[in-house]
């Protein structure tokens, strides 16, 4: 049976988690879910960041439990990890809130370079892994940046694994994520 128009079924328990996942749907009560996760984040959690949007930028996440699967996010200087609390975000519009926060200063083509004050992260789906995002097309052997930028990346990521030591960061470079829909600017 083809199905044409899916928003005509009523989609519940575990037929409706299926469905999401295979059709890219948005969870049919996923506002609760939403507000669920965040008061569970809220508790002994360092909010770095919040606006009226319902973006959330969590300090040194104690695990990523309760985050959206696929959330970005970026490492400092000092291995401190900022991570967004659902996949809101892009890593442009994210970095640019951590820049006016103070936390990172903001470089522009910041993608091309080998890092310098942050390196960008994001969440394996659901699961406690985290890799590197776009802010290198170094971890391609093939780059001529490659042997700077790898001591470079293990650093970031061994001094974020230090003060996040339930979370698991990877040198890989995250693949394609499945369609989301993120906001893409800071208004």
């Amino acid at each position: 049976m083809k199905i044409k128009n899916f928003n005509q079924f009523i989609l519940e328990d575990v037929g409706a988690k299926y469905a999401e996942k295979r059709f890219n749907l948005e969870p049919k009560f996923s506002d609760f879910d939403k507000k669920y996760r965040r008061m569970l984040n809220s508790f002994d959690q360092e909010i770095a960041y919040r606006d009226q949007r319902g973006v959330i930028i969590i300090k040194n996440p104690k695990t990523l439990d309760n985050f959206g699967p696929y959330v970005r996010g970026a490492i400092d200087l000092k291995g401190n990890l900022f991570i967004e609390e659902e996949s809101k975000l892009t890593h442009n519009p994210l970095l640019r809130i951590l820049d006016k926060i103070g936390v990172i200063k903001y470089l522009d083509a910041w993608h091309r370079k080998v890092p310098t004050n942050f390196l960008t992260v994001q969440r394996l789906r659901d699961t406690n892994t985290i890799k590197v995002g776009e802010s290198v097309e170094a971890t391609n052997k093939n780059d001529e940046h490659h042997e700077v930028s790898m001591p470079i990346i293990r650093d970031y990521l061994a001094k974020a694994k230090l003060k996040n030591p339930e979370i698991n960061f990877v040198i890989d470079k995250i693949s394609r994520v499945p369609n989301v829909r993120w906001l893409d600017s800071l208004d």
